[in-house]
């Protein structure tokens, strides 16, 4: 087994391509996630609630069972939100400027690779657990439909990393409203071009 911590920063300053497109990850059988709140946070952030609607989305689109837990040891993926204050202290760190943060640490690679499409990845069984933190957007005690989207955003981003989307989704057009796009917006639908990327490797090895 191999030990890799790959951080996914989502951020809106052009950065980043920390991550790979041309490999994927997957979880075997059930996928156990734990939803933590840090700190106090305000009224109109329900990470809970943000985390449920993440993991219906893509059990839906992937297929797959992904079941909220109430121990984070029994959970692969763990999942943290709050002020950007709490999350800074929750990782030892002066600051978190981001929206939100992904880790995969863990990974076994698989032999091979697999092509669809005429394109062809690395696989990856992702193990032990992965992590990811979302910010709270707004102090307000009432949100405005905007910061509420763009949590849903964040959140469905992150949750699609933890879960093998190990690149970002090729954005070409501003109108494209992408979750996996490297950027935060106030689109989260998942779109058919990401769920395929992702869902591929959950049909190959599944």
């Amino acid at each position: 087994m191999i030990c890799l911590t790959v951080q996914i920063k989502y951020l809106i300053p052009p950065l980043i391509w920390l991550s790979d497109a041309n490999r994927v990850g997957f979880w075997p059988g059930t996928i156990n996630v734990h939803a933590h709140t840090l700190g106090t946070v305000s009224n109109g952030f329900s990470f809970h609630y943000r985390m449920l609607e993440a993991q219906r989305a893509w059990a839906n689109a992937l297929g797959v069972t992904i079941t909220g837990v109430t121990q984070a040891a029994n959970a692969q993926i763990r999942s943290w939100g709050g002020t950007a204050q709490n999350i800074a202290d929750h990782l030892g760190r002066p600051t978190f400027p981001y929206e939100g943060l992904a880790e995969i640490v863990w990974w076994t690679p698989r032999a091979g690779t697999i092509t669809v499409g005429g394109v062809t990845r690395n696989a990856y069984e992702l193990a032990s657990h992965n992590r990811m933190w979302v910010r709270q957007r707004s102090t307000a005690a009432s949100w405005t439909q905007d910061d509420i989207n763009r949590t849903r955003n964040t959140t469905a981003h992150e949750l699609g990393h933890v879960l093998g989307y190990i690149g970002h989704s090729p954005r070409v057009a501003e109108n494209n409203q992408d979750v996996m796009w490297w950027t935060n917006h106030a689109g989260f639908t998942l779109r058919q071009n990401e769920i395929r990327h992702l869902r591929q490797i959950y049909d190959h090895f599944r």
